[in-house]
């Protein structure tokens, strides 16, 4: 029989590890093995719930921080308008008064040095 699967029995195994003794104590290493994983993986089961009420916190935060953000450039190219307007009226102003002043020394320069007369 060339069967490759060829599963050992527990006479080959106490033929290999000399003593049913030993066969029991790994028998037994490995269930107490075994049951720490159960106890972790039932451990770290538990914590799922939390940890997902924590992402969907997080995700909550970060939507919330987000429409603050929308929020906020909104507000600021609003203010930014405003403030480009507001230059552009101050710019037309300095140019209105700059004609207005240079006209005002234009008019100055052709009156010349005027003498009372009373």
């Amino acid at each position: 029989g060339g069967g490759g699967g060829h599963v050992p029995g527990v006479r080959e195994l106490v033929a290999a590890h000399g003593s049913g003794d030993q066969i029991l104590q790994s028998l037994n290493d490995l269930l107490e093995r075994n049951a720490d994983l159960v106890a972790e993986l039932q451990r770290e089961r538990s914590k799922a719930p939390q940890w997902k009420r924590q992402v969907d916190d997080l995700t909550e935060e970060l939507e919330a921080e987000r429409e603050q953000r929308r929020r906020l450039e909104v507000d600021s190219a609003e203010k930014i308008k405003a403030l480009l307007a507001a230059r552009q009226e101050v710019m037309e102003h300095k140019t209105v008064s700059a004609a207005t002043s240079h006209r005002a020394d234009e008019q100055r320069k052709l009156q010349g040095p005027v003498k009372c007369r009373n």
